[in-house]
């Protein structure tokens, strides 16, 4: 087993561990978890030996073999089928012997231990691995370094399932994997025989992985038993014993305390204040965890929304190449998700040097305001030239594609944060893009995103990949949008930062489209699907979970039949649900805008009458004013008085009918 006991480690002043102690069998899958800069990947370096700890013990089996995810991505010419039997260490040491030793005896030797370790198998077992992760046949011979970025580090992760171990330790392996080859993952781990630590910030994956969980915070770590689920049970209930109430019971308290400001002077008030109170009081805190986390982040709604937002008929998407494009150029433009397209993809001559490279076509959809749109499919199936194609990057080759006039559209996707200014600062970048907000105000915003003091005036060049993530989300959220289209927008981001962003995306009055293989993500935004599949979009009345077993049942990778695919697209058990959801995300929009809409009439009116009782109380007025203009002030603000009135018990109601619409959303 792997034992650490009182482990220490800091760097300067700080420090990450005291006296940290945690056990690990073989057959346990334990999810290391914690916010960013807590030192999780610090924790695996020290295992591996490539730190040392102040103080403490890191006991491992001498017998153990240590397989681990390599992080840093170092150009080869190798194809990726030998990169990935690299990581077999005892078979290619035995390879090479092969080829060095003479001895007929010792060559018996060698060929005997060849076979132990399924030296003939090797190329079969690699193939098997970079398949369920994605590549294709063609790319098992593809040199390394005609990979992008996303692509070497899926071959990292091949390379460390290859690897014979004892203990595997893994460091973010579902960044940049789609949701097919993350379900193949889960099937693999969960055949995998030895003791498992695993980061990842996914809480679907961990859920169908995990067997324990280490949670490091406050230079300590606490082990729970379960899946990542059942510790956040057992965390809320902790937290429950050491906090007053939850952030859902401050924010009913905020309102609260709103309506008793506004009707202290109503003696009549007084007692439903009161009743509201001892109710509030009453309540059980169901939102520990969210209380518990630091961001504060939304997107600002848009002013004016087109309805329909858009509508595109018969649309052709793909790309014009003089010639056929070499595979690695046109990975490296469409990107990970679309990096396969080519070998789904209809080639069509439309002149002497110019060629079509379809990825999809007929896609006919129309996109309303509220809509909560995912976007499913295989690798390769054109995710990201659909969301291309929507956002105007990539030009239709035929069909129509009509936009609203307002129906303004902020995009996300990785590549974004290769373009920030690396040498500003996270500070100079929002106020670059927002120059009408106030340093303070900057300073704050950046805050609610999860950057410290410190973190706001360094460049963006030394943030981490979870930071720019965060950086480019919050220099869209302040551009009041109709549209947000985010392509894998998790990535990087820690599970604080996905259910803050899951709750703004709830609250944002405009449509949301999103490719994504946070399934958790997907189930709380989501309402509703598109299917890619063989260069089609199929409306999908299934959920997450419809879709998720029927991948399952199929090897990663493979298409899904038609039985599959009507089983798919007829699964419509779920829809009335997920249209319940979306009806009570309206409801609750309407009552909160209703609310503010009224707030905003009773100061308008309280200071109209304000300035009209104000000229009643002066003596002048019934001095100068004739008997007629006297009694029509009187009259008017005697309608004032009524139509504050009427609008402070409107407020009331509408007030009461948001919480109990909130109600019945816990």
């Amino acid at each position: 087993m792997l034992r650490i006991s009182d482990l220490t480690f800091g760097r300067g002043d700080e420090t990450l561990f005291a006296d940290l102690d945690m056990v690990l069998y073989p057959g346990q899958r334990m999810a290391v978890v914690g916010r960013n800069g807590v030192g999780k990947s610090t924790l695996f370096k020290l295992i591996l030996g490539e730190l040392e700890g102040a103080r403490g013990t890191i006991d491992i089996p001498t017998n153990w073999r240590i397989g681990h995810m390599a992080q840093e991505v170092r150009p080869s010419a190798q194809p990726a089928l030998e990169y990935v039997i690299d990581g077999d260490q005892p078979l290619r040491a035995t390879q090479t012997a092969l080829t060095t030793t003479e001895d007929p005896v010792a060559l018996a030797d060698l060929y005997s231990r060849l076979e132990d370790l399924g030296g003939y198998q090797a190329e079969a077992k690699a193939g098997e691995i970079l398949h369920g992760l994605g590549f294709s046949a063609e790319q098992l011979q593809q040199p390394f370094n005609t990979f992008s970025g996303g692509w070497r580090i899926r071959l990292n992760l091949a390379q460390a399932l290859m690897s014979p171990s004892d203990l595997l330790l893994l460091d973010e392996p579902t960044n940049h994997l789609d949701l097919e080859a993350i379900l193949w993952l889960e099937q693999w781990l969960l055949r995998f025989p030895g003791a498992l630590l695993i980061i990842a910030h996914d809480r679907g994956f961990l859920n169908s992985t995990a067997t324990h969980v280490l949670h490091l915070a406050g230079g300590g770590g606490t082990s729970y038993s379960g899946d990542y689920s059942s510790f956040e049970r057992q965390r809320s209930e902790a937290l429950l014993r050491q906090q007053a109430e939850s952030n859902k019971r401050e924010a009913k308290a905020r309102h609260i305390q709103s309506f008793v400001d506004r009707f202290r002077a109503k003696a009549s008030k007084a007692k439903q204040v009161q009743s509201r109170i001892k109710a509030l009081e009453k309540m059980q805190a169901n939102a520990t965890l969210v209380a518990d986390s630091d961001y504060r982040v939304q997107f600002e709604n848009p002013d004016k929304v087109s309805n329909p937002l858009l509508t595109f008929r018969n649309l052709r998407l793909g790309y014009l190449t003089e010639t056929d494009p070499p595979k690695s150029d046109l990975r490296k433009s469409e990107g990970d998700e679309t990096a396969k397209d080519e070998s789904e993809n209809q080639l069509k001559c439309i002149g002497q040097n110019k060629t079509e490279h379809v990825v999809l076509s007929n896609v006919s959809q129309t996109v309303l305001p509220g809509a909560r749109i995912g976007v499913l499919g295989a690798n390769g199936a054109g995710k990201s030239t659909l969301l291309k194609g929507l956002i105007g990057e990539l030009p239709a080759l035929a069909g129509t594609l009509e936009r609203g006039r307002h129906a303004s559209v902020s995009y996300f996707a990785q590549h974004q944060l290769e373009s920030l200014d690396l040498a500003a600062t996270a500070y100079a970048s929002v106020l670059r893009e927002h120059p009408d907000m106030d340093p303070q105000g900057c300073r704050d915003y950046l805050g609610g995103w999860g950057f410290s003091k410190a973190m706001i005036e360094r460049p963006v060049a030394s943030l981490s990949g979870g930071e720019k993530a965060r950086l480019v989300l919050a220099l869209l959220a302040r551009q009041k949008p109709a549209m947000i289209i985010l392509d894998e927008p998790t990535n990087h981001l820690d599970l604080d930062m996905r259910d803050a962003l899951a709750l703004a995306l709830q609250e944002f009055s405009g449509a949301v489209i999103i490719v994504a293989h946070d399934r958790t993500l997907l189930d709380q935004v989501v309402d509703e699907f598109w299917l890619l599949r063989e260069g089609q979009l199929h409306r999908y009345e299934g959920d997450v979970a419809d879709y998720t077993e029927t991948r399952r049942s199929v090897t990663a990778g493979d298409a899904i039949d038609s039985n599959q695919l009507d089983g798919l697209l007829q699964a419509g058990n779920k829809k009335a649900l997920r249209q319940q959801r979306s009806a009570a995300r309206a409801k609750l929009s309407a009552h909160r805008q209703k609310i503010k809409a009224l707030e905003k009439q009773i100061d308008s009116t309280t200071n109209e009458l304000k300035a009209l009782e104000s000229r009643l109380a002066d003596k002048a007025t019934y001095d100068t004013l004739a008997a007629n203009e006297l009694n029509d002030l009187l009259s008017k603000a005697a309608r004032k008085r009524q139509q504050l009135e009427q609008a402070e018990e409107e407020w009331f109601a509408a007030s009461s009918e948001l919480e109990a619409a909130e109600l019945d959303q816990c």
